[in-house]
């Protein structure tokens, strides 16, 4: 199952990662995605907001950091926390050009250059990365070398047979490379050495009338979809 990823016999991979700048040869953060940054992924970060209070963690990793704004908001909800994100070029210089605060990093999780330049953090976040990649072996690797044994996780990825249906074989999105269902997920990061706390689901986004996000709705309510159909894992690694 090691070649699969836990993911179901038959399954196909997309082969264009069109979210990597130097493979596809275009800006992937084009002026409409960073305008629909804030809401994507949003209750993610709703949860950890909460959780980090809660638990009063002070330190945050956030890999796939994108353009920041959600980062933004949780800077504004839990004000002093150390913030680092780490993303490819043209998102870090974003992030540089419109935020305060924060400590930005250019790294590429397939091919690492900085994890030397990581301090341990209290939790460690990477929301909606892992679908994007080749080997998302890199990036659970990436994570287990800059969390410690107290370092909590939070990972979250669409799952596959609530929005798309169980008979799902390929995702049509193709910035997607692979797509898990919940049960696939909490079978490979097991396999992987990480100790699954919580496993539930949020909303992908936050309300709103963009058109890329009012498109993703009318899909879901085509699919007779529930509205919570990203996947959330809160882990640790496994001692």
């Amino acid at each position: 199952m090691s070649d699969s990823y836990f993911i179901k016999e038959g399954y196909r991979i997309n082969q264009a990662v069109e979210t990597m700048d130097s493979i596809s040869g275009i800006d992937y953060w084009s002026k409409n995605r960073i305008k629909d940054a804030y809401y994507c992924q949003f209750p993610v970060y709703q949860y950890l907001m909460a959780f980090m209070r809660k638990n009063r963690l002070r330190s945050i990793v956030d890999l796939g950091c994108g353009v920041g704004p959600k980062l933004h908001y949780l800077q504004n909800k839990v004000p002093d926390i150390d913030i680092t994100g780490v993303d490819q070029k043209a998102a870090i210089d974003y992030c540089m050009k419109t935020y305060k605060f924060g400590t930005w990093l250019v790294d590429d999780f397939e091919n690492p250059e900085k994890l030397g330049l990581i301090d341990s953090p209290d939790i460690i976040v990477s929301s909606d990365v892992i679908e994007h990649l080749f080997d998302p072996d890199s990036l659970l690797d990436y994570i287990r070398a800059i969390a410690r044994p107290e370092t909590y996780i939070l990972l979250s990825t669409p799952e596959r047979d609530l929005f798309r249906g169980e008979n799902c074989m390929e995702s049509p999105q193709n910035v997607h490379v692979r797509e898990w269902n919940k049960g696939e997920l909490a079978c490979y990061v097991a396999h992987r050495g990480f100790n699954i706390i919580e496993h539930f689901v949020v909303p992908p986004f936050k309300l709103s009338l963009r058109p890329g996000l009012l498109i993703h709705e009318l899909v879901r309510i085509k699919n007779f979809a529930p509205r919570k159909n990203n996947q959330v894992l809160l882990m640790k690694l496994d001692k």
